[in-house]
């Protein structure tokens, strides 16, 4: 048996009421922080849903949320272009930085 199947047995086991409250979504709305989050054009789907139902999450328990997809990028070259001239994902991040002082 493969680790997935093993976690997907430990995930049935908890039970829907234990998931849902060990849910990283749950946890990230709880946060009373600012929160930038991000994702990229090319991830897969399911990472796009998953910073999407954050954002949403968040700002229906009304903390304060900052949320950037970057076009043409993966969740890997999103880092390459930090400290050169493009600055589509490093522009975002500055002015998220800079509301918070």
């Amino acid at each position: 048996m493969g680790e997935s199947e093993r976690l997907g047995q430990v995930g049935r086991a908890l039970g829907r009421d234990k998931r849902a409250a060990c849910s990283r979504i749950a946890s990230m709305a709880a946060l009373t922080i600012s929160l930038f989050v991000s994702c990229t054009e090319i991830d897969l789907p399911a990472a796009i849903s998953q910073a999407e139902e954050a954002i949403s999450a968040r700002r229906a328990a009304g903390h304060p949320s900052t949320y950037a997809m970057f076009r043409d990028h993966s969740h890997i070259s999103q880092n390459y272009p930090i400290g050169t001239a493009d600055t589509s994902v490093s522009a975002p991040i500055l002015e998220f930085i800079h509301q918070l002082e």
